[in-house]
């Protein structure tokens, strides 16, 4: 049994800087990046987040983000944080949201764009509820000034034989007509139901150097 699905939501970028590095006991000493579920006690206040290992972190204080708009909801996010030993309330220190991309049913696969992009990483989480990647698009302003939109996407093909069942996702991208001037990177989650955490997990992008493919 076949089926193509087709997901696709505008590039979300998020970065985090910091002007220098502290070696020993410093201010950048205890800090941590991790892609997690966020969720909201309030509109725009995050107050806990869920790691992709599974670990539960209370913030104190909490931290505000414009992208979560609705209260009592749960939001994909990479989130910078202090951590101590094995606290279970942290300090919080950026938060940025992560495209999710959830692959809905569509009737014409022709049409679907995988143009070339940059692949810096991918891994599923200890979970196994998503597959994560971090991606180098090429982005730049158009001649009259305007920096056009790009898209990404995930298509989802699946495959049983005998009682053994492939998940294969296929990345999506659409550059549009966006000048490839420079580099910026986005992380971008694909969730996997619980049908898709016992199967066989394949993962495809078209990248600068050709198709690359990843198994889990």
């Amino acid at each position: 049994m076949r089926y193509w699905l087709l997901g696709v939501m505008a590039v979300v970028m998020a970065a985090c800087e910091s002007s220098s590095y502290d070696s020993g006991d410093g201010h950048y000493s205890y800090m941590q990046a991790e892609m997690v579920d966020a969720y909201t006690a309030d509109k725009g206040v995050i107050s806990r987040v869920v790691t992709d290992e599974g670990k539960a972190l209370q913030l104190q204080p909490t931290i505000t983000a414009k992208w979560a708009a609705k209260a009592d909801t749960l939001y994909r996010a990479l989130f910078y944080y202090d951590y101590h030993d094995a606290a279970t309330t942290v300090k919080p220190r950026s938060i940025g949201a992560v495209p999710v991309l959830r692959p809905i049913e569509t009737t014409r696969p022709d049409t679907l764009r995988t143009d070339p992009l940059g692949l810096e990483s991918a891994w599923r989480s200890t979970t196994g509820r998503y597959i994560n990647m971090r991606l180098a698009l090429k982005a730049g302003a158009k001649d009259n000034g305007e920096m056009g939109r790009q898209t990404v996407g995930v298509k989802c093909d699946t495959l049983r034989t005998g009682s053994r069942e492939q998940f294969t996702f296929t990345l999506l991208h659409n550059q549009n007509g966006v000048p490839e001037y420079y580099t910026q990177v986005a992380f971008v989650s694909i969730p996997l139901d619980e049908r898709a955490q016992e199967a066989d997990i394949v993962v495809r992008v078209n990248t600068y150097g050709g198709l690359l493919e990843r198994r889990y």
